[in-house]
């Protein structure tokens, strides 16, 4: 007898496929009324009464489990190969950006060498590539030239309108080539010259606390500035507050620091380590106050910039 589902031989009076569980039988009798129903009758044709046993049903227990399941598996099959292979693709993505940001990245070095403040009146000169640090004592550092008088400044190509006369400034002097101002603040006896097409600002004193100087600024029609900040202090130490100035400010790099012997004051110039961008601080002292200026460049007018800047430097004068 050859089973209808398997297709493999059985003997004649097998009542199901040895290989499969089919039911090998072609009648299907009532158990109620004992009635002869073809073998695929869901109920008796002569009683009503259910027609299939559990021994004459289409497949054994295990068989129907396995046929009914064939279509899960298959499901279950596919939607696991589709998670192996989203899972293979993050893995790899994962991989590739770790790879990304652990390759080594060429660093730039806006200057050749560069110096740290350590302790008062000290320096340390580091350079980036070599290895040799070397401490040198600030008192070491070349002395500024005196000063000569106050010479004409060159002109800049570009002009802003004058400023309206402010108290403690005087009126504008006529030179060879342009006029300049001389600033005086009174309160702590400083004097300074500068071009008379540089805007001066003075911030408003109400939003400074007591023993703070207000803000002065100084602008220049085609870029670059100049900021004084001065504070109260009982007992100044040009040293120490050179020390403390260039320490406090974390953005501020070091390159070298000479005393102007003439004021006499502390000139640092270094650059700032987020932009980049060129700086020089003169740190002062006069009777208890300590006296803070920073000069910012531009690329492209560092030189008429630094023209200016030692011309400022050189006509600066405490009482």
């Amino acid at each position: 007898m050859k089973c209808p589902i398997c297709q493999d031989f059985n003997p004649d009076n097998s009542a199901f496929c040895g290989s499969c569980g089919t039911t090998l039988i072609t009648e299907n009798i009532c158990t109620k009324c004992g009635e002869s129903n073809p073998t695929d009758s869901i109920f008796c044709g002569n009683c009503g009464a259910s027609a299939q046993s559990d021994s004459q049903s289409g497949l054994n227990p295990q068989t129907q489990d396995i046929n009914n399941g064939r279509y899960q598996t298959n499901i279950l099959k596919w939607s696991t190969q589709r998670t192996l292979i989203v899972l293979g693709v993050c893995i790899f993505t994962i991989l590739l950006v770790v790879v990304i940001a652990l390759l080594p990245r060429e660093e730039k070095h806006t200057r050749s060498s560069v110096s740290t403040l350590v302790e008062p009146g000290q320096f340390i000169e580091v350079s980036p590539v070599g290895s040799q640090v070397t401490q040198v004592d600030i008192d070491s550092f070349p002395t500024a030239v005196s000063p000569s008088p106050v010479q004409p400044i060159s002109p800049n190509s570009k002009n802003v309108e004058a400023f309206k006369k402010k108290e403690g400034m005087s009126p504008p002097s006529s030179t060879d080539e342009m006029q300049v101002r001389t600033y005086h603040n009174a309160e702590i006896g400083f004097t300074f010259v500068h071009p008379d097409e540089w805007i001066l600002l003075e911030r408003n004193p109400n939003e400074f606390p007591e023993g703070i100087m207000p803000d002065i600024e100084l602008r220049g029609p085609s870029g670059g500035g100049i900021k004084v900040e001065a504070g109260k202090e009982d007992s100044p130490n040009l040293k120490e507050f050179t020390f403390h100035r260039i320490k406090d400010d974390r953005n501020f790099q070091v390159l070298t620091t000479e005393e102007i012997h003439t004021i006499p004051a502390d000139l640092t110039r270094g650059f700032r380590v987020d932009s980049g961008q060129e700086v020089d601080i003169l740190t002062a002292i006069a009777p208890q106050w300590e006296i803070s200026i920073v000069f910012t460049y531009e690329l492209d007018n560092k030189e008429e910039l630094g023209d200016i800047f030692n011309k400022f430097i050189e006509s600066f004068q405490i009482e």
